[in-house]
């Protein structure tokens, strides 16, 4: 009995030991996994600044098929938030600052902990570096944990690890799945829609679409109004010299309706003309490709681009519906100087409301 006695005591005293012992340690830590990815820069960052794909490569989310996901509705850049629950606990992802193509900067809670992750994104000649870091304060429970888990913060960085892995797989093979279809000649009827303009550097384009889309949904939300078809750009001008375009986001609308003077979202009306249409089914690093086949086709038949109808693009299926980059369809019309017989034509009174 006595032995027993001392040997409660013995255990008590370690406790104590170890509990001063983790009292009196660091609670800062930080750890970093790198990973090359042989994709574009701005492909992986417009990737992960989305929240809405955060479900197909965070290795917490993806390895729990019980995990539910909630989502900001504008779910890119500063202050778009990701909420998780699942067996293992509940967590959350906040933008709080981001350089585009650069650098992401989060907030997470996990636990009951607060951390910062950071995201950063550097091309090397192997492809692009991509380097994820979170550090962070512990409490005691979380340091206890660390003490028993040899060495330095394992479950983190394995997650950190299995999480870029996964995010190389499933970009790598989403984006060399794709198909480009030349269509023909097609008439774009006229149609009212609901714009905003903005402009942008080449390689951030989609971003910025995406970026602007869902607010302009929102506007439509709050405003009851009801929109048809599907949404499109209209490219204003495309300078490649100076590395900018000039676009005009729209919805469209059934009828022509009016705006607030001070609103920045105003009425637009797209006249009927004639274009080559060319279906995209795939990632939009892949529009380049898209439109070379577009125009390839215009000059094999003596076919000219017409200044005065603009160049346009509809996302029949978006990375707003998808965040399989091969499912994404993207029909791309390049308006035609010359009348032409129509094969088909493009109805603007489509009930579809998707996207």
């Amino acid at each position: 009995m006595r032995i027993l006695k001392y040997i409660f005591l013995l255990l008590v005293l370690m406790f104590v030991a170890l509990s001063v012992y983790l009292f009196t340690q660091k609670g800062s830590y930080s750890v970093n996994q790198k990973l090359v990815i042989q994709l574009p820069k701005s492909t992986l960052f417009n990737y992960v600044n989305d929240y809405r794909n955060w479900d197909e490569f965070h290795s917490v989310l993806v390895k729990d098929s019980t995990t539910k996901v909630d989502f900001s509705k504008v779910s890119v850049g500063v202050g778009a938030t990701m909420d998780w629950e699942n067996a293992s606990g509940e967590g959350s992802f906040k933008t709080s600052s981001f350089v585009q193509n650069d650098s992401i900067v989060q907030k997470v809670a996990w636990q009951g902990n607060q951390f910062h992750s950071y995201w950063l994104f550097k091309e090397t000649s192997k492809g692009t570096e991509v380097s994820w870091s979170i550090s962070g304060d512990l409490d005691f429970k979380a340091k206890l944990s660390r003490f028993f888990s040899k060495g330095e913060d394992s479950d983190i960085q394995s997650t950190m690890k299995a999480t870029l892995k996964n995010l190389n797989q499933l970009l790598t093979e989403e984006l060399n799945n794709y198909t480009i279809t030349v269509d023909g000649i097609q008439t774009v009827n006229e149609v009212f829609y609901l714009q905003q303009k903005s402009v942008s550097t080449i390689p951030d384009f989609y971003s910025k679409v995406f970026q602007l889309f869902p607010k302009m949904h929102l506007f439509f939300e709050e405003n009851t109004i009801t929109k048809i078809g599907h949404p499109m750009v209209i490219v204003d001008s495309y300078d490649i010299p100076k590395n900018k375009v000039t676009f005009t986001i729209c919805l469209q609308i059934p009828e022509e309706i009016f705006t607030s003077p001070e609103s920045e979202t105003t009425c637009g009306k797209r006249d009927t003309y004639q274009a080559l249409k060319v279906t995209l089914k795939g990632d939009y690093s892949r529009s380049k490709e898209a439109r070379d086949k577009g125009f390839a086709y215009l000059k094999a038949n003596n076919l000219q681009e017409s200044e005065t109808s603009s160049y346009m693009e509809l996302y029949v299926k978006s990375s707003i519906q998808t965040n399989r980059p091969s499912e994404w369809i993207t029909e791309i019309y390049i308006p035609i100087k010359s009348s032409v017989s129509v094969s088909t034509s493009i109805l603007s009174n489509s009930t579809n409301t998707s996207g």
